[in-house]
């Protein structure tokens, strides 16, 4: 199974995230390494881990919905469809971002709006990539490139 490589880049901070088979995954942020592990073959859990430790955690509440909650030093947000396109929004905690393609038929998005935590927004930024790929053939590798100007 190939797994599916994409870079985040914003004006003073950039990541790389990687998805692989049954939804797991990696972050690289600042040089540092963080594991995205799925807590169970038909679980809705994700958890975002740096040496082992949890530092952010995702719960998919239903599988009928592409809702996530989503929760990080004692803070909780919402990771939530847009319409009926592929966009999606966090919000909570002084945050309130918007990831979305650029049109239809690409990969390439965008992310905007506010807030100041560069790791939550890639953690987000995994997840929704990894609801566009189960829509998507499997055993397809891409490249992504990402502008998200207003974080951090």
């Amino acid at each position: 199974m190939l797994s599916w490589h994409l870079q985040l880049n914003q004006a003073t901070q950039s990541a790389e995230l990687q998805l692989r088979g049954f939804e797991e995954g990696s972050l690289t942020v600042a040089g540092q390494k963080f594991e995205i592990s799925k807590q169970g073959f038909l679980s809705g859990k994700w958890h975002l881990l740096s040496q082992g430790q949890i530092i952010a955690q995702a719960h998919k509440p239903s599988s009928l919905t592409q809702r996530f909650l989503v929760s990080t030093s004692g803070k909780e947000y919402s990771l939530i469809p847009v319409g009926l396109g592929r966009s999606m929004e966090l919000t909570g905690s002084e945050t309130n971002l918007l990831i979305a393609p650029e049109h239809p038929f690409t990969r390439r998005s965008t992310i905007r709006g506010s807030g100041d935590d560069f790791l939550l927004a890639s953690f987000s930024f995994w997840l929704t990539i990894m609801l566009w790929q189960r829509s998507q053939s499997m055993g397809v590798q891409i490249s992504c490139s990402l502008t998200a100007p207003n974080i951090g």
